[in-house]
């Protein structure tokens, strides 16, 4: 890569696809200071630049710090608010901080982006399962029943999810009952 860059920069000085190049080349020595200087300084000259916020997150990922891979990637989706894939990606980060009500949040968003993709609904159960109660148990099994109804064939989540959901909420009901006639008796 730094065989070519070099001449690539030469012949195309302006060009923000061959700068996002050199901060990549960066990223792979490992010099994630240098990369990120050159992201802030293209977002200085735009700061709508999708791929350079894109970028920074990548980078903060790399380096293990999860917050500011959150902050950038909410700053990014206050600019481009429909954009699925850093909604997935913050779920992510969400997730595995142990932030599931922000991840379920992130994944409704996902949902309302390609409400026609099973695996979005599957995920979103699984969260509405995690966090538990009856009204989110409900919930996740609609959204386990709905991914199937996209997707029967090879569903196998969304089958077995749906399965553990019922059985969750008829264990509910079970303990309702014998609470409630055991307070009478």
């Amino acid at each position: 890569a730094a065989q070519y860059i070099l001449p690539l920069r030469q012949q195309f000085p302006d060009s923000q696809r061959v700068k996002r190049l050199s901060g990549m080349a960066l990223e792979a020595k490992g010099d994630y200071n240098g990369a990120l200087s050159i992201y802030d300084a293209m977002l200085e000259t735009n700061a709508a630049n999708m791929l350079a916020m894109k970028r920074k997150v990548c980078v903060y990922k790399a380096q293990g710090k999860m917050k500011s891979a959150i902050r950038e990637l909410t700053t990014l989706l206050q600019t481009f608010q429909t954009d699925v894939e850093s909604w997935k990606e913050l779920v992510t980060l969400y997730m595995a901080s142990g932030d599931m009500k922000k991840a379920l949040y992130c994944q409704e968003e996902v949902v309302l982006g390609d409400p026609h993709n099973y695996q979005n609904h599957n995920r979103y159960a699984d969260l509405l399962y995690t966090l538990g109660g009856e009204a989110n148990v409900r919930c996740s099994r609609r959204h386990f029943a709905y991914s199937l109804e996209l997707s029967p064939e090879n569903n196998l989540r969304a089958t077995y999810g749906l399965a553990l959901s019922c059985y969750s909420l008829s264990s509910l009901m079970a303990s309702k009952q014998s609470n409630s006639s055991g307070s009478r008796g």
